[in-house]
């Protein structure tokens, strides 16, 4: 009876470790996104539609590139859609969002000195 108790604790730590695993986030190796990255192009390169080059996608994210190849299969599908280039700018990160990122993490390193930010405006 006892080993089949310690069969369910090991079960339930390897789902614990599972789902923490699955929480984190398919991607959050660098390695393993720089070839899931490279993979995105190779199929892109691949199969587009359109004539483009590697270099106009080099700076897309990720998520930009696995959304063209979804847009990419739905022109293969639908043969009445003219197959048209991607809006090139769409994949890029933001500038913008780049100057937050710095400001905020500017702001971390201040509260973290001072203990927030109306103490060191004093």
């Amino acid at each position: 009876m006892s080993a089949k108790f310690t069969k369910v604790n090991r079960l339930e730590d390897f789902a614990k470790n599972v789902s923490q695993k699955a929480s984190q986030g398919p991607i959050s190796n660098p390695d393993l996104k720089k070839e899931l990255r490279e993979h995105y192009m190779e199929f892109i390169m691949k199969y587009k539609p359109y004539r483009a080059s590697r270099a106009q996608f080099f700076v897309w994210i990720t998520e930009a590139l696995l959304e063209e190849i979804t847009r990419i299969e739905m022109l293969k599908l639908n043969q009445d859609i003219k197959p048209t280039p991607p809006i090139w700018g769409v994949g890029r990160k933001p500038v913008g969002q780049k100057a937050i990122e710095l400001r905020r993490m500017n702001e971390e390193m201040i509260v973290a000195k001072f203990g927030s930010m109306q103490s060191m405006a004093r």
